[in-house]
């Protein structure tokens, strides 16, 4: 059981500023899949998807950590969605699982032994893995894509705004978020 001095508290607490907005993003992504004629079953996975989304994405956005606690699971639930409503292969969405993580984790090994310091935590290597069972192995790459060019782009923003240097840490989770939102609703690009 968590007590109030529970850093796991302490994270949720920090977290609740950035749900809204987050949550707003999400929503308006998702009106035009779900009006598009999206079945009923896939529309409740997707509010689940959804809800994983935003509250990984709050977390590591006032944290900078991607808990155990909403990866796993999201990636358990991926590939069981995959095996129920997908009509390809469930060894794709499978292999998409371990590719995110693979490519996450060996981005994150170069970095560190580059640079001496962590630039990438397994927390979004899980959230990868997750987004690979969620959108299979076809589907990751437009996941990193999206993910990477929101990031770019709000850094490049917020330099030019700021004038005073650039950002020291950016959380990826929320924007592997989006890339996995993203092509959850209109598949991959291409």
């Amino acid at each position: 059981m968590a007590t109030p001095s529970d850093p796991r508290v302490d994270a949720a607490r920090t977290a609740v500023p950035f749900i809204a907005p987050i949550a707003a993003v999400f929503v308006v992504a998702a009106f035009p899949a779900v009006f598009a004629g999206m079945p009923v079953p896939i529309v409740a996975v997707t509010v689940v998807l959804g809800c994983f989304l935003v509250v990984l994405s709050a977390i590591d956005a006032a944290t900078y950590r991607l808990p155990d606690a909403g990866t796993l699971p999201l990636i358990v639930l991926g590939l069981a969605t995959a095996a129920v409503v997908d009509a390809a292969p469930w060894i794709w969405h499978a292999i998409g699982a371990v590719a995110g993580y693979v490519v996450l984790w060996g981005i994150a090994w170069s970095y560190r032994r580059l640079r001496g310091a962590d630039g990438l935590g397994l927390g979004d290597a899980k959230l990868a893995a997750a987004g690979g069972a969620w959108v299979g192995l076809a589907g990751l790459p437009t996941v990193l894509l999206v993910a990477s060019l929101a990031a770019l782009a709000l850094v490049a923003a917020v330099s030019t705004l700021r004038r005073k240097g650039r950002l020291r840490i950016v959380p990826f989770g929320p924007f592997l978020s989006i890339g996995i939102w993203y092509v959850w609703l209109y598949g991959p690009l291409g």
